[in-house]
């Protein structure tokens, strides 16, 4: 999964627990393990000229910010500091790499079995040894090239629509509600109207 599945899709997975949290912390942790990983092991690699495990523990673009380890002391800090930004962050974060063990999983490009993902390896650091997998590409085109497989293109799809339209909530917000309390006063004076010509018939009978 690639940045508008981790910013749409992540972000309305966990929308019904971040409510009164700051919706663009929420957003940058939702991308946040990438933004750390990604651009750390592409420098190294750029800077030594190396690769994959020829890096050593640095092997691939989900190491450090993929890890439990890091989901958890995230955590810690909101919880001690009490901050609904830090919060809004680790719930960004959890469904970040929650997105990234479905999508090897279901793009099956680092193996046949969740266990076996880079996103799996990285999330039990170091549980299985400390190691992270290697990354299966040797520079960035090839990384990007990836990529094109029909997972990429749905999930990429379905969070910019997700994005799109949550926009368009918030920017026309006022006018939706406008509309929903014009719609719930006539629903209202609809019934009263119907409880009155009951009333009515009822004391003709009489």
């Amino acid at each position: 999964m690639f940045i508008f599945g981790h910013l749409g899709i992540g972000s309305k997975m966990v929308s019904p627990v971040t409510r009164g949290l700051p919706r663009r912390f929420v957003l940058i942790g939702a991308i946040l393990p990438d933004l750390i990983d990604k651009p750390l092991y592409y420098a190294l690699s750029l800077a030594t000229v190396k690769s994959g495990s020829e890096l050593g523990l640095i092997s691939g673009t989900r190491t450090v910010g993929h890890t439990g380890i890091f989901l958890l002391l995230l955590t810690c800090a909101a919880i001690a500091r009490r901050s609904r930004v830090l919060a809004a962050l680790v719930l960004g974060v959890a469904s970040h790499l929650i997105l990234d063990g479905v999508s090897d999983h279901f793009a099956n490009i680092n193996g046949t079995a969740i266990g076996a993902s880079s996103a799996a390896i990285a999330l039990i650091f170091p549980l299985q040894g400390v190691r992270f997998a290697v990354l299966p590409f040797s520079n960035v085109g090839e990384h990007l090239g990836s990529l094109r497989q029909p997972w990429f293109y749905i999930t990429e799809a379905a969070g910019a629509l997700i994005l799109f339209w949550d926009y368009w909530k918030s920017a026309n917000k006022r006018e939706i509600t406008a509309r929903f309390q014009a719609q719930r006063t006539e629903r209202r004076r609809l019934k009263n109207h119907r409880r009155q010509a009951i009333k009515a018939e009822m004391s003709k009978r009489l």
